[in-house]
């Protein structure tokens, strides 16, 4: 197993706080040098592996079961932008129904809650 087989299989087992701290026990244990080592090898960006070792330093280490994002992320609802859109858009879900393969003749039923 290579250097890179071996980031690669540890990137898939870890999430971001995990892969970032990992970077940097790497880092450091290669000393002088081993941000630029493990950037190389891994194509993570040198940001990256510096952050991971502040966080050790300062002792913000993750601990299962904690958000690993901040929470408020993401796209905000498009009524939030828009205002009075709930008036002209019915807040229903809509049932659609998807049939697959006619031979299996299996039928899906999805919902949507549109926009809202």
């Amino acid at each position: 197993m290579t250097v890179q087989d071996h980031y690669a299989f540890m990137k898939q087992e870890l999430n971001e706080i995990q892969w970032r701290h990992f970077l940097a026990l790497e880092a450091l244990r290669i000393g002088h040098g081993g941000i630029n080592q493990v950037q190389r090898k891994t194509g993570v960006a040198w940001q990256t592996i510096k952050q991971g070792i502040l966080e050790i330093e300062a002792g913000k280490l993750y601990h299962p079961g904690e958000r690993v994002r901040k929470s408020g992320g993401g796209r905000k609802k498009l009524s939030y932008h828009t205002k009075g859109i709930d008036k002209i858009v019915e807040k229903k879900p809509i049932l659609k129904e998807i049939r697959t393969v006619p031979s299996v003749g299996q039928v899906f039923l999805w919902s949507i809650l549109p926009m809202l």
